[in-house]
């Protein structure tokens, strides 16, 4: 497997771009009200979890995707320097998490 820059930074660059959009679009809508929200308008397989809302949950969820992923980025990091690698692969690796985390966003 090769680290293509090119497409690396043009699918990090997507992702930061349509998070950017995304959130534009967002901040100018004006929020539903209770009497536009239907559960029928959902897709079969999300409508049991319709009004579920835990902000624990969530915040839970976002600490341990940046705490695995900075794991894999700390642990290549620590072997380049106690010289058992360049630094290649942390570089490699935190690039692959920022995509990861802005094409999530988007």
């Amino acid at each position: 497997m090769r680290l293509s820059w090119p497409l690396e930074s043009a699918l990090l660059a997507s992702g930061l771009a349509g998070d950017l959009v995304g959130q534009k679009r967002l901040t100018s809508l004006t929020p539903a009200g209770p009497g536009d929200l239907k559960k029928a308008d959902l897709a079969p397989w999300d409508r049991f979890a319709a009004g579920w809302n835990n902000p624990l949950a969530a915040h839970a969820s976002d600490a341990l995707v940046l705490a695995v992923g900075g794991a894999m980025v700390y642990a290549d990091a620590w072997g380049a320097a106690h010289s058992r690698s360049d630094w290649k692969p942390a570089w490699e690796d935190a690039l692959i998490l920022a995509e990861a985390m802005a094409l999530d966003a988007a």
